[in-house]
């Protein structure tokens, strides 16, 4: 035995081939990957009771998949409850959904009390601008227009990452359609919407116009395995989500150079004027807007538009006015603060989602438009 060692090892030293009782001790290729593959799995084990032991929390650089889950009417809706650490190259944040799904807000209520509600009810809607994306809890737009306001106006955060005007309309028929009231409806315009309103990815409803005329597509919406997949692994395990957030981050890192080079150019563009909405565009916007318009007149709730920068004011004046809906429109106090050189930066440095500085502008710069919409009209009384 020992000599076809000798002899085994002396062959693998000299180059020479091993002998044929030397190769009956070689261990077969699919053991040696089963001894590996074992391997690798004791130490994730180990791993993932050290971080649970620690008390390790989850961290996110990506959002669908940890708060927001399948809905066959609308695309997406917000997990109840969830509250993750989201952390990109640009923020590290705690962001919280409340048990609804909505993202935090500061009020205590539910939204199933807002039909109820003695004073004035405001549901503001959007993206991921309006939903918070990079923005800690009590830091939204949103937080801060019910920190600015009385006791008897409330400000609800109705934002869903990644939503466009097809979702806003089919959101507020199923909530409307429940029972569910407040007295104003705002919806932040973002320029996304434009493409997005006729976007044709499988995850989300979507318009088309045919001959003219907007048809809804893609509704109800199929699931998405890979989305699925992804969600249950990063819920049930701390390994996986900090592998997917380091490499993620890693990634968003590789990518931050040619990112502020392609936003340096979009801002460049922005100053010297853009490419104006393609007719197919405004036909689905004025759709949408208008759809919206006449679900709220039927339910007793007044609807009015937020534009935030010059560029969205002048797409939602193509289609507002001739709907009757009011634009509140923020891009004065917005570009007055970019024209100050030594005014704080109201983007992200990687992204151009506003961060915290542009949240505070965009609740200083509403709430006097709001109080002054609801001075000057009125709400309307609630309908079943």
């Amino acid at each position: 035995m020992w000599s076809c060692r000798l002899s085994y090892t002396a062959g693998l030293l000299t180059g020479a081939a091993p002998s044929a009782n030397a190769a009956e001790h070689k261990h077969p290729l699919w053991k040696k990957l089963l001894l590996a593959a074992s391997t690798v799995f004791l130490l994730l084990l180990v791993l993932e009771g050290a971080l649970r032991i620690a008390g390790a929390k989850p961290k996110t650089a990506t959002v669908l998949s940890h708060f927001f889950q399948h809905h066959a009417s609308y695309g997406w809706h917000g997990i109840a409850g969830a509250s993750f650490q989201f952390a990109t190259v640009d923020f590290d944040v705690r962001i919280s959904h409340d048990d609804d799904g909505l993202r935090r807000c500061g009020l205590q209520s539910r939204i199933d009390e807002d039909a109820a509600f003695p004073g004035t009810m405001v549901w503001v809607l959007g993206d991921s601008t309006t939903w918070g994306w990079g923005i800690a809890d009590e830091e939204t737009y949103v937080d801060r227009l019910n920190q600015l306001g009385p006791d008897d106006l409330e400000f609800r955060n109705l934002g869903m990452t990644g939503f466009a005007t097809p979702q806003e309309h089919l959101l507020l028929t199923d909530y409307f359609e429940r029972g569910r009231r407040p007295d104003l409806v705002l919806i932040l315009y973002s320029g996304n919407d434009l493409n997005e309103n006729l976007s044709k990815g499988g995850i989300r409803p979507r318009f088309e116009v045919v001959d003219g005329k907007v048809e809804l597509r893609n509704h109800p919406v199929p699931r998405s395995a890979k989305w699925n997949v992804s969600a249950r692994l990063k819920k049930s395990s701390l390994v996986y989500n900090y592998l997917h957030f380091y490499l993620t981050t890693l990634k968003l890192k590789l990518r931050t150079r040619a990112r502020e080079a392609k936003y340096e150019q979009a801002r460049e563009r922005s100053r010297l004027g853009r490419v104006p909405p393609t007719e197919e565009q405004l036909v689905a916007l004025r759709e949408g807007y208008g759809m919206i318009q006449r679900l709220c007149q039927d339910h007793g709730v007044r609807f009015a538009v937020i534009a935030k920068i010059r560029n969205e004011a002048r797409d939602v004046a193509l289609v507002c006015p001739e709907l009757g809906v009011p634009v509140l429109d923020l891009s004065d106090a917005w570009t007055r603060h970019l024209e100050d050189e030594h005014a704080p930066s109201l983007r992200f440095r990687s992204d151009p989602h506003a961060n915290a500085t542009g949240h505070r502008l965009i609740a200083e710069s509403l709430y006097p438009k709001v109080s002054a919409l609801l001075a000057e009209h009125g709400p309307p009384a609630r309908s079943g």
